[in-house]
């Protein structure tokens, strides 16, 4: 399994200059986190990754809910999602809830998206 250097507050975390590494079911949920924030074109390194949360997604939800599915099954470590709930707020906030099992442990992802925080405003 690899190794991913820390992220707090979508920024690099260092610890006396140095970049800190996260390991095992933290780097997994830190990787769901992160991939849940990418949104679809925005990556310069690769442009069809990511979630097409205003492309046309907010008027088909289950599209939308298939991709973020997508997004958290692709994340190596994670065997499958177990339960997934997406609620989208009047406003365009994302809220997504899931139960993910990575390996003989659940690990539960309960994130809250604003892509026009992200410098979405589509």
């Amino acid at each position: 399994m690899v190794d991913d250097v820390t992220i707090t507050n979508n920024h690099l975390y260092l610890e006396n200059g140095d970049l800190v590494i996260v390991k095992d079911i933290n780097r997994i949920k830190q990787q769901i986190l992160t991939g849940l924030k990418i949104i679809k074109t925005d990556w310069v390194l690769d442009i069809d990754e990511g979630i097409a949360y205003f492309a046309g997604m907010r008027a088909y939800p289950e599209i939308l809910a298939a991709q973020i599915k997508h997004a958290i099954n692709t994340v190596e470590g994670v065997d499958t999602v177990l339960k997934f709930r997406l609620d989208i707020s009047d406003d365009n906030i994302f809220y997504v809830s899931a139960t993910v099992k990575v390996g003989n442990t659940e690990l539960a992802i309960n994130e809250e998206i604003n892509p026009s925080a992200l410098g979405v405003t589509g």
